[in-house]
Parts: C-alpha cells; sequence; structure tokens
C-alpha cells in the first residue's frame, strides 16, 4: 500500500526561505554545512523562481542546507515587475529571498577553506567573469542553454535546449514519490514555463519551447490556483510588457534589470534586454541618452553594447529592436552585417538623434532572442 504524501505548499516553501536566512546568518558562529543555488545575473522569472524552487527540492531530496541565491543585488528586485507581482499573487514572502551581495561574504570564505564542491548553477552553464573562482565548487548544472569551453566540466549536468529551465525543476518536484505540490506551488512553478514558452504557439515549437516543456506544464496546470490558462498569461505577460511602467524604470534601470555580459577574444560584450521600444526609451532619456549609454558603456569595461528591445505594437504583433553602440563606426557595421546575414532579418532605422556611435535596427525575424543573437555577435569578435 502506497504511502501518504507530505503535502508542499507556500508556507512551507516560505518556512523553508526562513530556515535558509537563519542558516546563513548563523554561519559565522555555528558554521553549518551550506549548498548555494544560484540564478542568472539576470535574475528573470525563470532564474528567480527556479532558483528557489530548486535550492527547495535538493533540500527535500538530499536532507542538506541547499540556499537559494537571487544573482543580482535587493535593490533590482523592484524593477521585476513581473516577477513582484508573482510573489505576490502566490504569498511567497520575498523578504526571506536571498540575494548575491548578502551571501558573498559567506561563499568567498567557504571557497577559500574548502577543497569540497558547495554550488549549484542554475538558469546558466558559464560563471560570470568575476564569479570564476567559484568553477571548481561546482557540483551540479541544471540549465537550458549552450555550454562552451568555460563551462564547469568535473560535476553532474542535467543540460537541455528547452523552453524553461523550471521545466528540469518541476519535473523533480512531480517525479518525488513522498511529496506532493498543491495548486498554488504549482502555479508558482508553471509561470516560468508559461511566460519563457510564450504560451506554446504553435509557430515557436522546437525553438522557444519543446514537448517536455508542454508535458510538465500541462501537468501543473491541472492542479493549479490561480488557474494556469490563457487568461492568467494574458495577465502576467501584460504586467511584464507593461510600456508605461517599464519606461518609467528609465535609461539606467532598463540596462541594468535583464543584462548579460560576454568575454570573447579579450573584449567584454553587453547585451541588455528592454521591454519596451527603443525609440520611447530614448525619448525618456534625452537629451542625456547618448550620455548615460556611454558612461554604463565605459563602467561594464565594453568593447560593444546591444540592446535588444521586445514588446507588443497596438495591434498585439511581437517586434524586437536591435540598437549596436560602440564608438567604433565600422565595428557597428560588421555587427550588424552579422546579425543580418546570420538570420535577424535587420532592418535600419533612422533615430532622432542620429550618432556614428550607435546603428538602430527593427529585426525581421522576431523568433531570434539573446540566446540567437550572442553566438552572432561572438563570431565577430573571435574572428577580429
Amino acid at each position: 500500500m502506497e504511502g501518504r504524501k507530505t503535502l508542499l505548499t507556500i508556507e512551507t516553501l516560505n518556512a523553508f526561505l526562513k530556515s535558509c536566512k537563519q542558516r546563513v546568518g548563523e554561519y559565522g558562529t555555528k558554521r553549518p554545512n551550506l549548498k548555494f543555488v544560484m540564478g542568472n545575473c539576470t535574475a528573470d522569472m525563470d532564474s528567480v523562481v527556479g532558483s528557489t524552487l530548486l535550492a527547495y527540492q535538493l533540500s527535500l531530496q538530499y536532507q542538506k542546507s541547499y540556499i537559494p541565491v537571487i544573482n543580482t543585488s535587493r535593490e533590482e528586485l523592484p524593477a521585476r515587475i513581473e516577477i513582484n507581482h508573482l510573489l505576490e499573487t502566490c504569498k511567497v514572502s520575498s523578504e526571506d529571498l536571498i540575494f548575491w551581495p548578502e551571501v558573498y561574504p559567506t561563499i568567498k570564505e567557504i571557497s577559500d577553506t574548502s577543497d569540497e564542491p558547495f554550488i549549484v548553477l542554475f538558469d546558466h552553464c558559464i560563471l560570470e567573469t568575476e564569479k570564476e573562482y567559484l568553477s571548481p565548487f561546482v557540483e551540479l548544472i541544471v540549465d537550458h542553454h549552450v555550454t562552451s569551453e568555460k563551462t564547469p566540466q568535473n560535476c553532474e549536468k542535467q543540460i537541455e535546449l528547452i523552453g524553461s529551465a523550471t521545466t528540469f525543476v518541476a519535473e523533480r518536484f512531480l517525479n518525488m514519490t513522498d511529496f506532493q505540490i498543491n495548486e498554488k506551488l504549482s502555479t508558482l512553478m508553471g509561470s516560468p514555463i508559461l511566460i519563457d514558452c510564450i504560451n506554446f504557439p504553435e509557430s515557436l515549437k522546437g525553438t522557444r519551447w519543446k514537448e517536455k516543456d508542454l508535458a510538465i506544464y500541462n501537468s501543473l496546470a491541472t492542479q493549479s490556483d490561480p488557474k494556469l490558462d490563457d487568461e492568467y498569461f494574458d495577465i502576467l505577460n501584460a504586467i511584464k510588457f507593461d510600456e508605461e511602467k517599464n519606461i518609467a524604470l528609465g535609461l539606467q534601470q532598463n540596462l541594468r534589470k535583464d543584462y548579460k555580459k560576454f568575454l570573447v577574444n579579450g573584449k567584454m560584450i553587453g547585451y541588455s534586454a528592454i521591454l519596451a521600444p527603443i525609440e520611447k526609451v530614448i525619448r525618456a532619456a534625452e537629451p542625456e541618452f547618448e550620455d548615460t549609454l556611454k558612461g554604463y558603456y565605459e563602467t561594464q569595461d565594453l568593447s560593444a553594447l546591444l540592446l535588444l528591445s521586445n514588446f507588443w505594437d497596438s495591434d498585439k504583433k511581437q517586434c524586437r529592436e536591435i540598437l549596436v553602440y560602440s564608438p567604433e563606426e565600422a565595428l557597428n557595421e560588421t555587427i550588424f552585417a552579422a546579425l543580418d546575414k546570420g538570420g535577424c532579418e535587420m532592418k535600419k532605422k533612422s533615430l532622432s538623434n542620429p550618432s556614428s556611435n550607435m546603428l538602430f535596427s527593427q529585426q525581421g525575424n522576431v523568433k531570434f532572442s539573446r540566446k540567437q543573437v550572442e553566438p552572432l555577435v561572438r563570431k565577430v569578435f573571435e574572428e577580429i
């Protein structure tokens, strides 16, 4: 006879988060054995929710202290409009979330004094340059991105090019024989999958979502509250792409909030994903737009900065734009040509205040996100 399963709820998740914060606080005196689950530095919904839930799942499975780490600062969370809405809807205790700056001293001390692996990478498989010292300490990678020679090698890996990394986490929970997730936890778990897979349009099958994503999502949707359905997606997506709220964040916040950088051939390339039309962001930031862009470019020590906008127009048609910025006009042209040849279908547009340091284009192929754009730009720098 099958035993009764333990029910996992938002309340049990919040208790777990509170206990994690307590264990981190105790490290200076009691030295508990801690492991850390780190999402990627964009801290998008997939990364924030997925890393939190993966830490919970691993803690339950192995009866060890896996601490979820939001890989940004606490001050950056309010800019994640849709994440805040989800946390409030599902009643997750955001005050008990742990952010990278808050736990960095502990992680650094452990890496300086231990030889044992204690890091789990979630939703990324390449450490940021400033965190590469953690590579020997990675014990597990759970991710849906392309690997490279910089991906830590001597560890367990669960890597597959699917739509959402949280699909792996949900699958782990659903396969646990001693535990059962309740309706609200199902909604929390299913939301990043729904958003990352853009509600599973048939036209994006194979690129933005795979059969595994859909199968796991359907399992969650049957037991969700609020119900994971078309109406829920429309609400969450509208909040994420609220043009007025995203523009109101200001240029600096928009540059930071979904930012990734990659080192290629000794050159750093930055990518800022922006959820509003670039021209409107520019108008809101004028007359300081180019100065702010230049300042960010210099602060990040970049060789090129790409702004990748993604939004829906008044006809509910998805639009993407790319702005390439660097002081080298010839480099901008080379990047532009590589993106066009690589399949982005670049359509050059004029800016209200044109500059030789910028090239601006509508992107004809909206299937190309940062995940597809980055390898094309990488190739340019590999050949320089």
